[in-house]
């Protein structure tokens, strides 16, 4: 390691993707994860970052990612790194906080109350003011960020006895989170001239969460799959394979009718509709996008109708 000659005082570590932390363990290089643990050797990619007083630089094996480099005027420190693309940044630091941060000719400006909080947000470009983040707080919290610009809008935090509450608006439209001290949320939301739609989330005890959303009832699954939708006139449910794709999709309206369509690899390859449980039709997508639409009376099928791809337009009619 030719680095490691030429900067006595340079520290060459590997870091690791996946939160994964990497230690030498000399030829090999192992992994570990956050508490230590052994992880075995090191598979993933290597990445060596060098060290020095005023100058660190990562590599991705013999690529260069980026260089920094850090240097004092007076009270402030001022950082300035260059990525592998050639675009430079330069960061100015006071008293441990950004206050200033440039990269080509967009520069955003911090500001701070006396307790060091942040409180305002400046985004120009060429010298042009295009988004002010302002921020407020409520004792020790931040409490809300209010954005002006071309994408106004204002978002709020706050407590409400054991709830803990977040909302936004943009332009008109907004919506709220509440989490609930006993479980699950509460979402809400809102756009102006038109009443506010309110849902809850529920854990299941078998997994997943159940969303109400007015008289809409959604489950969904430990892998957060949409297994069944409830409203006053229909029950929907899903089943999928353990790659988690659709496999089918059944229908059953508050009149007992009933229909069920089977999917391969995201596409409708079949499927059958029954009234009070009699059969009525059964059905048969083509790789062309038709379908054949088999019809029954007393169980037992009559004709075969065949429409074009993609529309209720009928190709041919074939009775038997």
């Amino acid at each position: 390691m030719r680095w490691w000659a030429s900067r006595s005082r340079a520290l060459a570590l590997v870091l690791f993707t996946a939160a994964s932390v990497g230690v030498f363990a000399s030829p090999l290089v192992r992994a570990s994860n956050s508490i230590g643990q052994d992880l075995g050797v090191w598979q993933g990619e290597e990445y060596r970052l060098i060290l020095g007083e005023e100058r660190r630089t990562l590599y991705q094996g013999e690529r260069l990612l980026f260089t920094e480099e850090r240097s004092s005027e007076g009270a402030r420190i001022v950082v300035r790194r260059q990525d592998d693309d050639g675009q430079v940044t330069v960061t100015i630091i006071e008293d441990g906080h950004p206050i200033q941060r440039q990269t080509g000719g967009e520069k955003t400006l911090y500001q701070y109350d006396d307790e060091g909080r942040l409180l305002l947000r400046t985004i120009l470009v060429d010298d042009h003011i295009v988004a002010v983040e302002a921020f407020s707080y409520r004792f020790e919290e931040l409490s809300a960020v209010a954005t002006l610009g071309s994408d106004e809008n204002l978002r709020t935090f706050f407590h409400r006895g054991d709830e803990r509450i977040y909302a936004y608006s943009i332009k008109g439209e907004g919506e709220s989170y509440t989490q609930r001290s006993e479980g699950g949320e509460i979402i809400e939301a809102w756009r102006r001239g038109e009443e506010s739609v309110r849902a809850t989330i529920e854990e299941r005890e078998a997994g997943g969460y159940t969303v109400h959303r007015g008289e809409r009832v959604e489950v969904y699954d430990s892998a957060a799959l949409l297994i069944q939708t409830i409203d006053p006139v229909m029950v929907i449910n899903y089943r999928y394979n353990e790659s988690k794709e659709l496999t089918a999709e059944e229908r059953i309206s508050s009149t007992g009718d009933e229909s069920i369509t089977y999917y391969e690899e995201g596409r409708a390859v079949s499927g059958e509709q029954r009234s009070g449980g009699v059969l009525k039709k059964t059905i048969r997508y083509q790789d062309d996008g038709s379908r054949i639409e088999t019809l029954y009376a007393e169980e037992k099928p009559y004709s075969d109708v065949t429409y074009e791809p993609g529309s209720n337009r009928v190709r041919s009619i074939v009775y038997r």
